[in-house]
């Protein structure tokens, strides 16, 4: 239970209506999902302006509501209103205050790449021995962390969360609000590079995480990154760092890779042999950061390595689906120039039938996004990509660095008409690889190929 006298502590906000003593149940943004005896706080977003849903809050027996605009509404009797200056600001602010009074280790995850499937695998393995709170999905921004962490309740021992960023400033707000006691870096990459310089810039952004951690902390890095690896040289006397890796030296390194049609295996340390649901060896560092960090919390390794082995990974994240005669991987959810070339290196392993990369733009990659998307496509022929089906104007320029290559390239401006492409062109055996960026929903053509052939 909340307490409307805590909120105003927490947001000096001014109550215009009902009592300071109330309590309620828990703070919703979405009146779609909201329940009684909830309250409501009215985001003000690019796209929708949550002021405009009061009305509807009421109707579905909210407990009141906190506002940053004064609009001629009529609240019902002992309905709490609460003025704000900043409802996003607000939101933080609450629940750092709710994090404050729980005295247990709150985990931060952040970087370019893995982020969800790397926070998705320490909460399974801190799970088969805490009460664990993890972010649902993707829940990283200004409004998701904080969502995450007012559910918080006394039975929870642990919390795990994912820190993302497209703009300066976001993490050192994310992580001031979280306070996290173990960090854990996934790698830096080309992302986000519209509203970063370059992929130092990354770096610096992501970097800010560690001024709101825990003095004494746990740090846990790649040591396989160029960004990361010197990390412990300059904190060490701060935090305790943890490092993972493969090519490199460090705590918890993996050996002897054996990669399968759709599983793989490492050797933990010279002396475990791990197995993963999954192909892609890039999701090895996702498994090694978990580790790393899931030890610092006295999790044996052994339990660590049954709850990977165990482990499903999150839904359009590299999934091997065998349909049919054929295979497809799903990787859709999103994509930038590290992750695409990783996938499309997974690809190149299999030499039952053609290849055929279906993929989408990636977005937010600044003044160099054309040259990026070329670069890409200039390296498809040595990766043995046989069909490329691109969707989207920036994708067109992989089409054009490709050109020259042995490849079928069909380029188009919609899902739709990609998705029929690809259809009309399958054949037995083939290997599919289907990637792009969130905001071109690249799932749909997975599902219409499902529907096509199931």
């Amino acid at each position: 239970m909340f307490k409307v006298k805590d909120i105003l502590e927490a947001t000096g906000g001014r109550l215009l209506q009902g009592s300071s003593g109330a309590t309620f149940k828990n703070i919703s943004t979405d009146t779609r999902s909201i329940k009684p005896k909830e309250l409501f706080l009215a985001i003000k977003g690019e796209n929708f302006n949550g002021h405009s849903f009061i009305k509807k809050a009421i109707e579905n027996k909210a407990f009141g509501v906190i506002i940053s605009e004064r609009r001629k509404s009529s609240f019902p009797k002992d309905f709490v209103v609460i003025l704000v200056n900043d409802t996003v600001k607000a939101l933080g602010d609450i629940a750092n205050f709710h994090r404050r009074k729980f005295k247990i280790p709150v985990i931060a995850v952040t970087g370019s790449n893995g982020k969800t499937t790397t926070k998705d695998m320490i909460a399974h393995i801190l799970a088969q021995e805490y009460n664990v709170l993890s972010a649902q999905g993707t829940h990283n921004n200004n409004i998701g962390v904080p969502s995450t962490l007012l559910q918080l309740n006394k039975k929870h021992e642990v919390a795990v969360l994912e820190l993302g960023t497209n703009h300066k400033g976001e993490i050192l707000n994310l992580s001031a609000i979280a306070l996290p006691d173990i960090a854990v870096f996934t790698n830096i990459g080309p992302s986000h590079l519209e509203f970063f310089r370059n992929t130092k810039a990354v770096f610096a952004e992501k970097f800010t995480l560690l001024k709101n951690l825990k003095l004494k902390g746990v740090v846990v890095i790649n040591k396989d990154d160029c960004f990361l690896r010197n990390i412990d040289t300059d904190y060490k006397i701060m935090f305790k760092i943890l490092g993972y890796s493969i090519k490199n030296s460090s705590q918890f390194r993996a050996t002897k890779i054996n990669l399968g049609f759709d599983s793989l295996e490492f050797l933990l340390n010279n002396k475990t042999w791990v197995r993963l649901n999954t192909p892609a060896e890039h999701n090895i560092y996702n498994a090694l950061a978990a580790i790393a960090c899931t030890d610092a919390l006295k999790v044996d390794k052994a339990v660590a390595k049954r709850a990977l082995e165990s482990f499903v990974f999150p839904k359009s994240r590299f999934n091997f689906i065998k349909i049919k005669d054929f295979s497809l991987i799903d990787d859709s959810y999103n994509s930038n120039p590290l992750s695409l070339e990783s996938a499309i290196k997974v690809m190149s392993r299999y030499n039952s039938g053609r290849k055929i990369l279906i993929c989408g733009d990636m977005l937010e990659l600044g003044k160099d996004s054309i040259k990026f998307h070329y670069d890409l496509g200039r390296k498809l022929g040595s990766y043995g990509i046989d069909v490329l089906i691109t969707v989207g104007k920036l994708a067109k320029f992989m089409a054009k660095g490709a050109s020259s290559k042995k490849i079928s390239i069909f380029t188009f401006d919609s899902v739709d008409k990609a998705a029929n492409k690809l259809i009309e062109t399958i054949n037995p055996q083939d290997m599919i690889l289907i990637k792009g960026s969130r905001l071109l929903r690249m799932e749909r053509i997975v599902e219409e190929v499902k529907k096509q052939f199931s």
